[in-house]
């Protein structure tokens, strides 16, 4: 129980000053820089909706080893040009980097840069390459745009 006027530290301990924002900000853990990246992406995880900020924390998470998520949603602000110019080049690069290691949403992405030949040469057949991986691996939305492509064959 902590008594009024008591001191937070023992007596004669020395003050310290709290933590920078940019201290803390290096400490901070992969899930919460993934947290940061996504939820200034979509206004979501109690952060507001920020292009910018979405591009810092979506920069430091791609860096993460293995983070092929942080890797994907950076991807996705290159394509759209969100708080950095249209980069379908870029975009292309970082999908298949997170695609090469299995994220399938980033091999859908793949498909469709193919099929349209936005940051790669507009390839049918590596398009359909990348779609049935990402269906393979039960991804719903690959699942369902195989299934169309069937239906009109």
């Amino acid at each position: 129980m902590m008594l009024a006027g008591c001191a937070s530290a023992p007596v004669g301990a020395e003050k310290k000053s709290p933590p920078s924002p940019a201290h803390e900000e290096q400490n901070l853990s992969t899930d919460e820089i993934h947290h940061r990246c996504y939820g200034y992406i979509y206004g979501e995880e109690g952060l507001p909706l920020d292009y910018a900020q979405a591009n810092k924390w979506c920069k430091r998470a791609a860096e993460i080893p293995g983070n092929t998520s942080g890797i994907t949603l950076l991807a996705e602000l290159n394509l759209h040009g969100q708080g950095t110019p249209v980069n379908y080049e870029e975009a292309a690069r970082l999908y298949r980097m997170a695609a090469e290691q299995g994220h399938p949403h980033a091999q859908l992405e793949m498909a469709a840069l193919y099929f349209l030949g936005h940051g790669v040469e507009k390839n049918q057949e590596e398009g359909m390459r990348w779609l049935r991986m990402s269906a393979d691996q039960g991804y719903e939305r690959a699942i369902d745009l195989l299934n169309k492509f069937k239906e009109v064959q």
